[in-house]
């Protein structure tokens, strides 16, 4: 059983760190104010839910990557990519949001939260 969960371990760990080198080198997706008004406009959140998720693939990815091998490189892209999602104008997705009760009271904010 031992083995088998070392040979388990093995084998996440590599996949982690080939992810991390495909990532390595790819610009993470921008969450725009233009893909998050398509599901209010069109009721499809999978575009801007595809962006949300691919960010935050790269947050799992190097978060662990900088665990497993404490490389500067790996935090500096980790800092990089914290940095980036904390600069996010929402955090929610937009199927969250309250749109249209917001829009009734006269003070939403285009279905966007403010922080």
């Amino acid at each position: 059983m031992l083995q088998e969960l070392e040979r388990f371990y093995e084998e996440y760990c590599g996949s982690i760190r080939r992810e991390a080198k495909a990532l390595q080198e790819e610009k993470m997706p921008e969450p725009t104010e233009d893909l998050f008004a398509v599901y209010e406009n069109t009721g499809n959140r999978l575009i801007y839910e595809d962006v949300y998720f691919r960010r935050r693939k790269f947050l799992a990815v190097f978060g662990l990557k900088a665990i497993l091998d404490r490389q500067e490189e790996d935090i500096l892209k980790l800092e990089e990519i914290l940095r980036d999602i904390c600069s996010e104008e929402c955090w929610a997705l937009p199927a969250g949001h309250e749109i249209s009760r917001r829009r009734d009271s006269g003070h939403g904010t285009g279905g966007r939260s403010e922080r």
